[in-house]
């Protein structure tokens, strides 16, 4: 998998200002900050026992990496690493290990490289990446004015200040470009990108209700529908709904959206197209046809929902309307 790299101009910016120093003593008062930690997934118990292990027996190999900002040193790369020293200092096994420095104006910038960084990793689930791929366009976006569909700040007048026009347009054509470049970079289309970050919105939504589900879903622990979770982002969907049916999917429970509803209708019969195309060799052109496919056949769904038919009905309909040529 290709490493993920930034907007041209803003690396150029970044490589400006930061400076990166190998040590190779050790600092044993790295700061640890919740903020940056939940950019790293949590380690499943079988994968840090086995770090752990292979950290006693051939010591750490990578350098942790920490942002220095004058006032403090700031834990930015190997987290499961310090923990496992950690433990092992405990244990009674005092293991040597490298410290590289880097220096970012501020802590956004940091958090910015820990993005990118964590994008080169080669064990990234897919909804790892489709976060990771999300979170840095809202946050590219977010610096170039926000997205102003979002803020509720519909404008139906006529721009009369040709500056502000100038300056409306200007922001959403940056808006594009972000998701321009990241699509071209990451060989998918625009739109994907844009999907991307309703997924991430609607899974840091989740955390916000509860903390630790967004964990769970990035390591594939609990299982959700992409399209869900967009839709919480979009805000079409209330968090409280998608947690509830987490909940009673747990304790075996029949979800409520198990009733046979035009909505539910339209989730359990719709095409097998797998809706996650980051693993797949398909050209943007090729994801959007099959998007704009899709969209069709749920529409078509809908509408036979409305007729009175029943799902076993609705789907020998379609598995039978396929041209056999």
């Amino acid at each position: 998998m290709k490493k993920f790299q930034l907007n041209t101009a803003t690396l150029a910016n970044k490589k400006r200002n930061l400076s990166r120093i190998a040590k190779q003593t050790r600092e044993d008062d790295l700061l640890i900050l919740d903020d940056f930690k939940n950019l790293i997934r949590p380690h499943k118990p079988d994968e840090f026992s086995q770090l752990k292990e292979n950290i006693r027996a051939n010591g750490v190999r990578d350098a942790l990496v920490v942002w220095d900002d004058s006032e403090r040193k700031v834990l930015i790369d190997g987290h499961h690493r310090w923990k496992a020293l950690n433990e092992l200092r405990q244990e009674g096994h005092d293991i040597d290990y490298r410290v590289e420095i880097m220096a970012f104006p501020t802590a956004e910038e940091a958090k910015d490289w820990m993005i990118d960084n964590q994008l080169g990793r080669r064990n990234l689930t897919d909804p790892e990446r489709k976060y990771l791929i999300g979170l840095y366009y809202r946050r590219e976006k977010q610096r170039h004015g926000g997205d102003r569909k979002s803020s509720g700040q519909t404008d139906h007048s006529v721009q009369t200040d040709s500056k502000s026009a100038t300056q409306k347009t200007s922001g959403q054509t940056d808006h594009l470009k972000t998701a321009d470049e990241i699509a071209r970079r990451e060989g998918m289309g625009e739109k994907t990108v844009r999907r991307a970050a309703e997924y991430s919105k609607g899974i840091d939504i989740l955390a916000q209700k509860r903390p630790e589900i967004r964990d769970r879903i990035l390591s594939g622990e609990i299982k959700l529908r992409q399209a869900d979770i967009q839709d919480i982002g979009k805000g079409k969907i209330a968090p409280e709904q998608i947690l509830t049916q987490i909940d009673k999917q747990e304790k075996n429970e029949t979800p409520e959206t198990s009733q046979n509803t035009p909505e539910n209708t339209v989730q359990q019969l719709r095409m097998p197209v797998k809706e996650d195309f980051f693993a797949q060799d398909l050209s943007p052109k090729e994801i959007d046809k099959l998007n704009r496919a899709h969209d069709k056949i749920e529409s078509a769904v809908r509408q036979l929902q409305k007729t009175g038919l029943t799902k076993t009905q609705i789907r020998w309909i379609l598995t039978h309307s396929i041209p056999k040529k």
